[in-house]
């Protein structure tokens, strides 16, 4: 229940809702610590060190009880929560490496690379790589160029059409909506 529904997962939805109204309303109590970006990263590497002793007998470190909690609590919150808030509200080495051009197309691209991730590329070409370190990174950097090339010939085309459509139906509703007001 912890791993696959709502109510073992919902922590981190309410993490993130409440990072997206901290950074909203901009809490001046929060500006006093500088090192949000570092901190977060010391809290996923703590969270993976926690969850790799808790593995004992477990396939996953996850599936020991201790190991939900670090998962479903500490990692969201200590962790990415924080990591997320010092990369929106500092000026760190980190961001400045995230904002180049290679980071920021990787990071569009990535929704495509989630979606194609688990077909050929992991059924049929990582069956190679096991036993050979150089095909999986280029099965890696192969799955990358495959998700660019989808992003900027099928998603970013389909998503402009779909503005400029909703753009141009709205229009043509408030068009209508004030002919028949007058």
């Amino acid at each position: 229940m912890f791993n696959y529904t709502f109510f073992g997962r919902c922590s981190e939805f309410f993490i993130g809702i409440s990072l997206a109204l901290i950074y909203k309303y901009d809490l001046p109590f929060l500006k006093k610590f500088k090192y949000y970006t570092y901190t977060g990263i010391l809290g996923i590497i703590i969270s993976l060190i926690l969850l790799t002793i808790l593995q004992g007998n477990f396939d996953f470190g996850i599936r020991h009880p201790l190991g939900k909690i670090v998962n479903t609590l500490f990692l969201p919150l200590f962790g990415i929560s924080m990591l997320y808030y010092g990369l929106l509200k500092e000026e760190t080495l980190i961001s400045k490496i995230l904002s180049l051009k290679l980071f920021v197309l990787l990071g569009k691209s990535s929704y495509i690379f989630y979606l194609i991730h688990m077909g050929i590329f992991v059924n049929e070409l990582n069956i190679l790589s096991i036993t050979n370190p150089f095909m999986y990174l280029s099965n890696l950097i192969l799955l990358n160029l495959v998700s660019i090339v989808m992003f900027r010939y099928i998603e970013e085309p389909f998503n402009i059409f779909i503005r400029r459509y909703n753009t141009s139906r709205q229009l043509a509703f408030s068009k209508k909506e004030s002919s028949v007001i007058n």
